[in-house]
């Protein structure tokens, strides 16, 4: 997967028009299907605020 925030973007609904709920790892194990979104943060917090931004939009955050 090349990333840029469009295809993360597609990614994120990709999931959950496929029926997958945004879990975290204390209750992915409750959820039939399960998705985790796993954000390496520590080169650039703007970075992972852009992201956060389309995660909120989306309506794909964790739970």
């Amino acid at each position: 997967m090349k990333f840029t925030y469009s295809e993360y973007e597609k990614l994120i609904c990709f999931l959950l028009e496929n029926g997958y709920v945004m879990a975290g790892y204390d209750d992915y194990n409750q959820i039939k299907q399960a998705a985790i979104l796993r954000h390496d943060i520590d080169m650039s917090l703007e970075k992972a605020v852009q992201m956060a931004k389309i995660e909120n939009y989306i309506g794909g955050g964790e739970n």
